[in-house]
């Protein structure tokens, strides 16, 4: 059950062999393995559906859940709907969050979801104000902490 992965170089010159390189290296694998164990972990709940989101989505949305649940730091999920809404608005809003931000859209729900890692209820407040007010075509239509392991648990109700 526990996974074990072996690095093996086959030629380095020993001068380059050094504490920087050894932690790039430990980052890297960190990264592979972890995407690796998240991936296994999504796997249960997708057995039987389909995700509404991009992979990537779902792998951060994940590690806020089990954040939440293994040291209580909280993170928001901002859902808007629209009517219509085209390529550029979707860029322009790809371009108006934090790096460390996500967004989802659900062309057949007509929303978008908005995950904000590390962020409380009254940050998402004020975020859902600032793009309320920056893109007129959206809506609000509710604001949510992650406590369930994927997007579609954390929003069924709003989304039926």
């Amino acid at each position: 059950e526990n996974l074990k992965a072996l690095l093996v170089i086959k030629d380095i010159l020993f001068v380059n062999l050094n504490e920087e390189i050894l932690n790039y290296i430990t980052i890297i694998l960190q990264y592979i393995l972890e995407d690796i164990v998240i991936s296994k972990e999504l796997r249960k709940f997708y057995k039987d559906r389909k995700p509404i989101c991009k992979f990537d989505f779902h792998k951060e949305f994940y590690k806020m859940f089990r954040l939440k649940q293994k040291l209580g730091i909280t993170s928001s999920v901002v859902i808007f709907n629209y009517e219509n809404i085209g390529s550029e608005i979707l860029y322009e809003l790809e371009h108006q969050v934090r790096a460390l931000d996500m967004f989802c859209h659900v062309k057949d729900k007509k929303v978008i979801v908005f995950l904000l890692p590390f962020t409380g209820h009254a940050g998402a407040i004020a975020f859902s104000k600032r793009i309320g007010e920056k893109f007129k075509e959206l809506k609000l239509l509710k604001i949510l902490e992650v406590d369930k392991p994927t997007p579609e648990d954390t929003t069924k109700e709003v989304l039926k």
